[in-house]
């Protein structure tokens, strides 16, 4: 099995997506890395995975448009099983495969993918599995809010998670939370 890797330009800074490539022709996403105020991805990248080579897939132009598209707030779709979700627990997949369900435009509660993947109680290890997704925009753990309304947290910091809500059309407060008529069921 190979890996590659690519660097996608956005509006927001660089999006590196690292996949794997097998003998079959089948390739599956490994790892979805966001801008970084500090460091560039493509070193992010080859810190995480050494031996990637730098190098554009079959469909690099569409996928660099949909990358682009999800982060001006687009709505766009990508099937689970274009991911490897193989280092991830039962538990985890569960509350990825709901994340992704989310709709544009609108939020769902740690407490709600909780409750939705049948673990009413396991509020913060729904938020633990979100903050090591490996697949952010594309299982969009920035539509999960606090059942308050707060923003809650994020890999890439709260500040880049308002922006991609609000390109969705997502609509806050005077007080910077979210209004939970949005609130996706």
């Amino acid at each position: 099995m190979q890996i590659v890797y690519d660097i996608i330009p956005t509006m927001y800074g660089e999006v590196g997506i690292v996949w794997s490539k097998e003998k079959r022709g089948k390739q599956l996403v490994q790892r979805i890395f966001l801008p970084s105020k500090n460091r560039s991805v493509a070193r992010i990248v080859k810190q995480k995975f050494p031996t990637a080579l730098c190098r554009r897939g079959k469909g690099a132009a569409i996928l660099h448009k949909k990358v682009q598209d999800l982060i001006q707030g687009k709505q766009i779709t990508f099937a689970s099983r274009f991911f490897d979700l193989s280092g991830f627990t039962p538990f985890e997949r569960r509350v990825l495969k709901r994340t992704q369900r989310i709709r544009r435009g609108k939020v769902a509660t740690y407490a709600g993918i909780a409750y939705g993947v049948g673990v009413p109680r396991a509020v913060r290890a729904v938020g633990n599995v979100l903050a090591k997704n490996h697949f952010p925009l594309f299982i969009p753990c920035h539509r999960v809010v606090c059942s308050n309304g707060t923003i809650g947290g994020f890999q890439r910091g709260t500040q880049l998670k308002r922006v991609l809500l609000e390109n969705e059309g997502v609509l806050f407060d005077k007080k910077g939370r979210v209004k939970t008529q949005l609130l996706h069921k």
